[in-house]
């Protein structure tokens, strides 16, 4: 993240954020992942240094210091997924607890459950 952004100064000032996948398809089929949880500013120069080789490894591109990186750490997470007739799959996962799954059923105007 550039730095000094003000994105990278409001994690720093707040560090809980939320991240979420993009929904690509109409129907939501391929699910939908939420993250929560507190950015973790990395000042570990082997970390850094190790993060920005494996982005030069994907992508070809090599982050130029001065720049943030931070990493999450993960509060809860959530798995939700449309079935065809509607149904919503959503499966959670909080950290100290087991991961729950529950179905919510699609009655034609709402979902139920």
């Amino acid at each position: 993240m550039t730095c000094r952004s003000e994105k990278a100064l409001d994690l720093i000032r707040d560090p809980r954020c939320l991240v979420h996948s993009v929904v690509s398809n109409k129907d939501g089929s391929e699910g939908e992942v939420k993250l929560r949880g507190r950015a973790v500013d990395v000042t570990d120069k082997r970390l850094r240094e190790r993060s920005a080789q494996d982005s030069f490894d994907t992508t070809g591109w090599r982050p130029e210091e001065p720049y943030h990186l931070f990493w999450l750490d993960i509060e809860d997470a959530a798995y939700i997924k449309f079935s065809e007739t509607g149904d919503q799959t959503v499966k959670t996962w909080h950290a100290g607890r087991d991961e729950q799954s529950r179905v919510r059923k699609w009655t034609g105007s709402r979902l139920e459950g």
